[in-house]
């Protein structure tokens, strides 16, 4: 155990009385700096009261004297009149200036000639004017306050341009006349300022130099000055004010008393504490030290101690007498304790043994109990499934019976779609081979083409799309179409619009071949072939064609589609061009194709296709692909060769479809010009 605990307080405690100095200190410090920013606030509040009761006292002065008279529209008629009355001004101009004592006023035409003067004719306060035209002496055609020094005396001048008394503030007429108003600047003034100010000193300083030696000796804090200026606006003198920190110089005197008092307690503490430390703490550790050692020879010797100290260490060796005897005692009582222990834990281990025999035989009564339910429970089911065992047995022989005659008619029926299947597939190479002998004359080649490429992907193995072109003269035409049937009947029906495409290509003179009359021509021919027979669900839409032709000497191309729309890209840009909501074979009015004129380039890419391309459902949401991604594909493909181009849109579509089944017929075709 460590005894320092005491001497360490002694010194804390000195501690703390110096920091209670040093933060008494700071306290006066800060207080003092409150109080000089309290001064500063103080400076500033009587700085903007400085400035109002100034200008306060001048317009009481100066103003009040003008607007609370309506003298002054006879004063303007007789100025402009020259009507120069002096016992009428002495009258009306004299008793309107009696509460402004000590000041000496005139009256001036607007040509600078004197009217009236209250002295007189004593000019000594206007020599000046010889140099200057009293109208000269205004700011803004209203009035203006300046002075100036004559010997030592420092005068200050008031000039107020005189309109009529309605009209003095809004100064929207010509002054017709001019009155001054001069006074000087004396110490009678300075006081009534000071008085007005609250008790601030208000004084005059000559020049700057003067100025400055002012403000040093006042300080900033507690310092303002208002420049004089003269006619010209230049400063001729310095007006300043000044205040005084009467809270510092009482703090100032304070200070001294309060660091006395301060080291006086101190010193008076310390003394306290030596004083403790003998007679008190030392005492105190030594008993401390007897409880910690059993130290004998310590207690003997506070014994002789004649104070309550030495009372208290015969106390204290009564103590410890009597606790060696309760050390003895408890040593014998701990002996039998354990003893007793011992015996229960014996005891206690014998208990739980037989408790945990008498758990186990209830839990072996109650598993064979259990045991007996499940085989009563399990006869039950095995009585019962004989019985369905039965049952099912009979019922299986019946079902063999059956199954025998189903196979039989599996086979046969087997036998039947072997046949009709072989016999589809026959027909349906024979409609590919009548539709590639129909359309041998019109599958676009090389002499057409110097690059192209022809891209089909049918439900079926045929389909009701076609792709042809021809080359007539100077002429190329390229064609694909949709009969908007599939199999074998959308390829008959395909084959025979191709053939009425050719004949009526074959037969049309060279100024007729236009792609919208050639679709006009067409739609004749099929609704006279077909008649009513073939106008059904089925074909509802008729044929869907875009026809193409471009002249290989203008480069000229004309275009006419039936809800079809023909594609260019021009150096990476697309060229759109839309044909008419008609289908061929299904017009019996007046209705007409119209052609679209346009200008090609060498280079360009034409890219006709069939529904297909644009409707066919797959993607990750099973939608159509739409039209504007298929636009967005033949922007990614455009840069590549045809022949790869083929290859990537024929990857496209298969990715599109994915594991759907297809949809729509596919007919893509792509030359450039």
């Amino acid at each position: 155990m460590k005894y320092r605990s005491v001497q360490y307080g002694v010194v804390l405690i000195s501690v703390l009385c110096i920091l209670i100095l040093v933060i008494t200190m700071l306290f006066y410090y800060k207080v003092q700096q409150k109080q000089s920013e309290d001064i500063k606030d103080l400076t500033f509040v009587r700085r903007n009261l400085m400035i109002e009761s100034v200008l306060k006292i001048k317009r009481q002065q100066y103003e009040g004297v003008v607007n609370e008279n309506s003298a002054w529209d006879e004063v303007k008629e007789r100025v402009v009149s020259k009507k120069n009355d002096d016992e009428w001004f002495d009258e009306n101009i004299g008793a309107m200036i009696d509460s402004y004592s000590g000041a000496d006023v005139s009256v001036f035409d607007k040509d600078g000639v004197l009217v009236y003067n209250n002295l007189g004719e004593k000019y000594e306060n206007y020599d000046f004017f010889r140099d200057i035209k009293v109208a000269q002496l205004l700011k803004n055609d209203s009035k203006n306050v300046f002075f100036n020094y004559k010997g030592e005396k420092l005068f200050e001048y008031f000039c107020y341009g005189i309109v009529s008394s309605d009209d003095i503030e809004l100064r929207k007429e010509t002054p017709s006349g001019f009155l001054i108003m001069v006074r000087e600047i004396d110490t009678d003034l300075l006081a009534e300022y000071s008085e007005v100010l609250g008790g601030v000193s208000v004084r005059i300083a000559k020049n700057e130099g003067l100025l400055e030696e002012a403000k040093k000796e006042n300080g900033d804090d507690y310092f303002y000055s208002v420049d004089l200026v003269n006619q010209y606006g230049r400063a001729m003198a310095y007006m300043y004010f000044s205040a005084e920190n009467d809270v510092e110089k009482i703090f100032a005197r304070t200070l001294p008393v309060l660091v006395l008092i301060t080291l006086i307690v101190l010193v008076m503490f310390m003394l306290m504490m030596v004083y403790m430390r003998q007679n008190i703490i030392r005492p105190i550790l030594t008993m401390v030290k007897i409880f910690d050692n059993d130290d004998m020879s310590a207690v003997k010797k506070l014994h002789k101690n004649r104070t309550e100290f030495g009372l208290l260490a015969g106390y204290i060796e009564k103590f410890f007498s009597q606790r060696s005897e309760l050390q003895n005692l408890n040593a014998e009582m701990q002996a039998n304790q354990e003893k007793l222990v011992l015996q229960n834990d014996v005891l206690s281990s014998q208990k739980q043994e037989i408790e945990s025999q008498i758990e186990n035989i209830k839990v072996l009564n109650t598993q064979i109990m259990e045991r007996n339910k499940e085989t009563e429970k399990k006869n039950v089911r095995i009585f019962v499934q004989n019985e369905q065992l039965k049952q099912q047995a009979n019922t299986l022989r019946e079902n063999q019976a059956s199954i025998e005659k189903l196979q039989y008619e599996l086979q046969f029926n087997g036998k039947l779609l072997n046949e009709a299947n072989t016999e589809m597939f026959n027909s349906k190479n024979y409609a590919l081979r009548l539709k590639s002998v129909l359309m041998v004359a019109s599958t676009p080649t090389k002499h057409i083409f110097h690059d192209f490429f022809v891209y089909q992907h049918f439900i079926e193995k045929v389909g009701g799309d076609f792709v042809c072109a021809k080359k007539v003269d100077k002429y190329v035409l390229a064609a694909v179409g949709d009969c908007n049937m599939r199999g074998i009947p959308g390829s008959l029906l395909s084959a025979l619009d191709v053939f009425f495409l050719n004949e009526t290509i074959d037969l049309a003179k060279l100024s007729e071949l236009r792609p919208d009359l050639l679709l006009n021509t067409l739609n004749k021919k099929i609704i006279g072939t077909t008649g009513e027979e073939l106008q059904t669900d089925l074909d509802r839409d008729g044929l869907h064609i875009s026809l193409f032709m471009y002249n290989t000497e203008t480069m000229r191309a004309y275009f006419a589609a039936s809800k079809c729309t023909v594609i260019i890209v021009r150096n990476g840009e697309i060229l759109e061009y839309f044909g008419d909501n008609l289908s061929v074979g299904k017009i019996h009015d007046d209705k007409q194709f119209r052609c679209v004129d346009m200008e090609v380039l060498p280079g360009d890419i034409v890219y006709l296709y069939s529904d297909g391309c644009t409707e066919i459902v797959g993607g990750p949401f099973c939608k159509k692909l739409t039209h504007a991604n298929f636009k967005k594909e033949i922007l990614k493909e455009h840069v590549f060769p045809l022949s790869v181009q083929k290859t990537g849109f024929k990857r496209f579509f298969e990715e599109w479809i994915g594991y759907l089944d297809q949809s729509e017929d596919i007919s893509l075709f792509a030359f450039k010009i």
